[in-house]
């Protein structure tokens, strides 16, 4: 449930009203910089946002995502599931050379 203290998370659009008078609807979405909710029929059916705003997201999932891997990785080397760098590359050359062996 929506916080009645917060702004709205989303802004509300009909497609009637993207209908009547799109170019306007078009600059509150860049003005905004907030996903809109589109109503078809009354009932909402699809969030549209500005590219920019949209770009942003992305940004920030990736950054999310990132932070995640990096954690997991600081987790893995708490736990011990690493192994040195140089024990790493030797077992890479030997399973490249059992490979070409085995060719």
């Amino acid at each position: 449930m929506q916080d009645p203290k917060l702004p709205p998370k989303f802004d509300d659009l009909s497609l009637e009203e993207l209908e009547r008078d799109p170019r306007g609807c078009i600059e509150r979405l860049r003005a905004s910089a907030r996903p809109t909710r589109l109503a078809v029929d009354g009932e909402p059916e699809l969030v549209v946002q500005s590219l920019e705003a949209y770009q942003h997201l992305l940004e920030k999932l990736e950054r999310a995502e990132a932070t995640v891997g990096i954690y997991r990785g600081l987790d893995e080397v708490r736990r011990g599931e690493t192994v040195p760098l140089d024990q790493a590359f030797r077992e890479i050359r030997e399973r490249a050379a059992k490979r070409r062996r085995s060719a």
